[in-house]
């Protein structure tokens, strides 16, 4: 795996799985390439939804497909519902009830408006701050990190 915003490369070895920057899982575990003394130990419901765990920040967290509730990996705590989540380095869009939003999982989350059924999202990281969304077949967001707007374009 190799960051392009910041050069780093990271070989994951047999039975890991990346995550999303520089986490990954091996086993019960979630670890830092960038903090070799991070050890994050998953619950037993967040082994169990292996496909379905991301990283919420610095936060574990995962989705039950069967509730949709979004959860902290290492309490089981659910934080929030969703019917899906797209993550990326800043963070997660989520949709729920039909309405996407912008969350990392600290600040206010951002709305950016209805999202139908069929509907996927895209995330492409623009700069060191700006996020491109593309948001179904022709809604297109600016997503800034640093001033935490998200503005339709």
């Amino acid at each position: 795996i190799k960051s392009i915003w910041t050069g780093e490369r990271w070989i994951l070895e047999s039975g890991d799985y990346w995550i999303n920057g520089p986490y990954y899982r091996r086993g019960n575990h979630v670890h830092s390439f960038r903090n070799p003394e991070l050890k994050i130990e998953l619950s037993a419901g967040a082994t169990s939804f292996w496909s379905q765990r991301r990283m919420l920040g610095q936060r574990a967290v995962y989705r039950r497909n069967d509730t949709g509730a979004v959860r902290d990996a290492i309490t089981d705590a659910a934080l929030f519902s969703a019917r899906y989540i797209w993550p990326c380095d800043a963070g997660c869009a989520v949709e729920y009830e039909g309405e996407l939003y912008f969350t990392d999982g600290v600040r206010k989350d951002l709305p950016m408006g209805k999202i139908e059924r069929h509907e996927s999202v895209w995330i492409l990281r623009v700069s060191e701050t700006e996020y491109s969304i593309k948001v179904g077949a022709d809604r297109y967001f600016l997503l800034d990190t640093a001033r935490w707007t998200a503005t339709r374009i």
